[in-house]
């Protein structure tokens, strides 16, 4: 329970902190690691049936999440959410392991689906301190890229 508490303690205060000062990818972020926490709950199976079997509902919600963050990797002028997709990938690909192979252990699919959790949420407060360091330095800092051959660098 401790843990719980803890790591619900990091995750809201990691996505107020994205989304109260950062950038556009940074609100972004955060918007997405709530939609998927909230999601998660709404998707997650009883007690006793948990993490003996794929969970459908949770390969799902990481799928989206995985491809919102490869999308926002591509729009945003940042490279956290490139990192933050391998992670999430790696999320993702884990729920095969128990659909290739029905002898791996409850533990192991539990802790491959929620470890991932903790460098996500400490790469997005990075970020987001990243995001007001250069705003201090430079006095901006570009959200997103600019396609068809513009450059946002100014």
């Amino acid at each position: 329970m401790t843990r719980l508490i803890l790591f619900l303690i990091l995750w809201l205060g990691c996505c107020l902190y994205a989304l109260i000062r950062g950038g556009g990818p940074e609100k972004i972020g955060g918007i997405i690691f709530l939609a998927a926490a909230l999601l998660s709950l709404a998707v997650e199976q009883p007690e006793g049936s948990r993490w003996n079997s794929v969970e459908l509902g949770m390969l799902l919600v990481d799928l989206a999440v995985f491809v919102s963050l490869l999308t926002l990797a591509v729009a945003a002028n940042r490279f956290w959410p490139l990192w933050m997709s391998g992670m999430q990938g790696v999320q993702v690909f884990s729920h095969f392991a128990i659909a290739l192979d029905a002898k791996v252990i409850p533990w192991a699919y539990w802790n491959a689906q929620t470890l991932w959790s903790y460098p996500m949420l400490a790469l997005l407060a990075a970020a987001t301190s990243w995001h007001r360091s250069r705003l201090r330095r430079q006095g901006a800092d570009p959200s997103w890229r600019r396609f068809f051959g513009s450059s946002t660098q100014r």
